[in-house]
């Protein structure tokens, strides 16, 4: 797979990314403040999968297998000199953590020629310790109260 086939969005436009409301509500604020940090974005983006299928017998539905089972990143974003693998997430859990953890290594065997320069967690809410291995991990961290994001609109 080619990161240049898919279908990428610049950062103005405002649709269906794939990701829960409130986590994209959070994204769509951090991008109408932060407008030129990235050039294109790639929303729900498909990473390798397991080729194989319990039901064997049907190209569509080995399809529809691998399909459903894809771990997908919320962001791939593009600026100058970085590709990000961007999280996003309204309250930062360990499977937040665990998810982008998988992503980096996912994301060399899908996009071999595609190499992703920085990885990242937008979040509103967090815990010390998830903070801790991202912080070790070397992650961006993009909290929203610190970038003066509102609060959802409840």
């Amino acid at each position: 797979m080619r990161l240049a086939d898919l279908q990428h969005y610049p950062p103005t436009w405002r649709g269906h990314t794939g990701m829960l409301p409130e986590d994209q509500e959070l994204w769509y604020q951090y991008l109408d403040n932060y407008p030129q940090t990235f050039s294109i974005l790639w929303y729900n983006v498909r990473l390798l999968t397991d080729p194989t299928s319990p039901i064997d017998t049907d190209t569509k539905y080995i399809k529809l297998w691998q399909s459903l089972t894809a771990r997908r990143c919320d962001v791939i974003a593009h600026s100058a000199h970085r590709r990000v693998i961007i999280e996003v997430a309204t309250r930062l859990q360990p499977a937040n953590i665990g998810r982008l953890l998988a992503y980096r290594t996912l994301w060399s065997d899908s996009y071999p020629n595609d190499p992703i320069t920085h990885q990242a967690i937008l979040y509103r809410y967090a815990l010390e310790p998830e903070l801790t291995i991202a912080k070790l991990q070397g992650w961006i961290l993009m909290d929203a109260t610190a970038l003066n994001l509102a609060g959802p609109k409840n």
